[in-house]
């Protein structure tokens, strides 16, 4: 089976894969190591619970970095910049499921602003779901409820909407009340991180410095990292490493290209290192990732 990565577009947004094409529903169990223990940065629409089963590992929201164990689990509002890692490369699993606002497609406007109210740009960026809370307690059991609706072929799927409906009706009563912890309307700061990371998207196969990806956004090596590390946790250098890889494994699981083409494609400076590098960030070399993942290595 291909494995599942993020995969997003120009503006960071997530192409999310639905479980059933036309229901806005996303739900699967994932390992943090098989994303190199490092997700991209990303955003979308839909509101997302990450539950975790086993391990450990830290969750990144619009600047704000929460610790997540089978104790401490994480709901992330609307249209949040987000990504899970482990700097120690310790593995994780948890499962993943966003719902999307237009499950609830009601005309009503009293229906509308209460989801703007939860779910809006000036509503929380995030909800911490403890185990000690009957609140979030709920909210892990129908996530899970959700996953085994979801892997049953006979569910109805009037239960299924009503199910996810009943989650995120649940987070809305408990966001109620609850100030802003960060406003997430971009400011000059977060504009030039996003011109930053855009070029690096844009020119990642390129061999390209820290001083040429400051040049993005026209600010200094040294704002360029403080902006990196206020915003996405990360050095430059880091994610431009963490991109690239990922663009690798995209390449490693779905072409016959060698080894040493999407090494280069990727814009990494040699073969040896990128399979020195590929091999600490996923525990196994180029090869034996496309040995296992290619889709057209598969028998049917």
């Amino acid at each position: 089976m291909k494995m599942t990565l993020i995969q997003t577009f120009s503006d960071f947004s997530e192409k999310i894969q639905f479980n059933i094409p036309d229901f806005p529903l996303y739900v699967r169990t994932h390992d943090l190591a098989k994303f190199g223990y490092w997700g991209v940065c990303h955003w979308h629409t839909g509101v997302e619970f990450v539950i975790v089963l086993a391990g450990q590992m830290d969750f990144f929201v619009n600047g704000t970095v929460q610790h997540l164990n089978p104790e401490k689990h994480l709901f992330v509002n609307s249209q949040r910049m987000h990504y899970g890692f482990s700097r120690k490369q310790q593995n994780c699993q948890f499962i993943d499921l966003i719902v999307d606002p237009m499950l609830f497609n009601s005309e009503s406007t009293s229906v509308s602003q209460a989801l703007d109210q939860a779910f809006g740009l000036q509503a929380p960026d995030f909800l911490s779901l403890s185990s000690t809370n009957a609140i979030s307690k709920n909210a892990v059991a129908l996530v899970k409820q959700i996953r085994q609706l979801i892997n049953d072929h006979n569910t109805s799927m009037l239960t299924l909407q009503a199910t996810c409906m009943q989650l995120c009706a649940n987070i809305a009563v408990e966001l109620q009340g609850k100030n802003q912890q960060h406003i997430s309307a971009q400011n000059n700061s977060d504009q030039a991180i996003w011109k930053m990371v855009d070029y690096i998207h844009r020119n990642f196969q390129k061999k390209i410095t820290t001083l040429d990806i400051a040049g993005g956004a026209a600010m200094s090596r040294t704002k360029c990292f403080e902006a990196f590390k206020k915003s996405l946790n990360l050095t430059p250098n880091d994610y431009l490493t963490h991109f690239r890889l990922n663009q690798s494994t995209s390449l490693l699981s779905e072409t016959h290209l060698p080894i040493k083409q999407i090494s280069i494609q990727c814009g990494f400076s040699s073969v040896s290192y990128f399979c020195s590098i590929f091999k600490r960030y996923f525990g196994q070399t180029p090869l034996a990732y496309k040995n296992k993942h290619n889709l057209k290595n598969t028998k049917p």
